[in-house]
């Protein structure tokens, strides 16, 4: 009797591990959750460091010229930026350094609502590094 029990329960233990399956349409459902996740993420939740400045407003705004121009971002917090994924003052320095030849003039755009002594930082840095031409960006009025 108790032999037959034993092979019920090795014949069940069996049956049951037999019928074991892997359960892919919740992992293609996670799959695609994280597609759309890191698509919306990288369309909407990063926006480009320029869309966040508000420029200030004058009457003599010009268009910019495309040749050979390094841009510089102050946003509201007074965080100073440069293309390229340039951080701080001193990134900004070795990057024109290394690319002098390469830069004629650069455009800083601040946000209106930044304080000063940042775009002063900036503007003493490139007399520091010898470039005059310098123009801070605004919007026509």
């Amino acid at each position: 009797m108790m032999e037959k029990l034993k092979l019920l329960i090795l014949l069940l233990e069996e049956e049951q591990e037999g019928k074991e399956e892997i359960q892919i349409v919740p992992t293609i459902d996670v799959m695609m959750f994280l597609l759309v996740f890191f698509i919306l993420y990288t369309l909407n939740v990063i926006p480009l460091f320029q869309q966040s400045i508000l420029l200030p407003a004058t009457k003599t705004a010009q268009e910019e010229r495309k040749s050979k121009i390094l841009r510089v971002y102050i946003d509201q917090e007074g965080r100073v930026k440069a293309e390229n994924n340039l951080e701080g003052l001193q990134a900004i320095r070795n990057y024109i350094r290394e690319n002098r030849q390469n830069i004629e003039s650069v455009l800083i755009v601040a946000d209106k609502r930044s304080k000063v002594e940042p775009l002063m930082q900036v503007l003493d840095l490139m007399k520091m590094e010898g470039i005059s031409n310098v123009g801070i960006a605004s919007e026509k009025r």
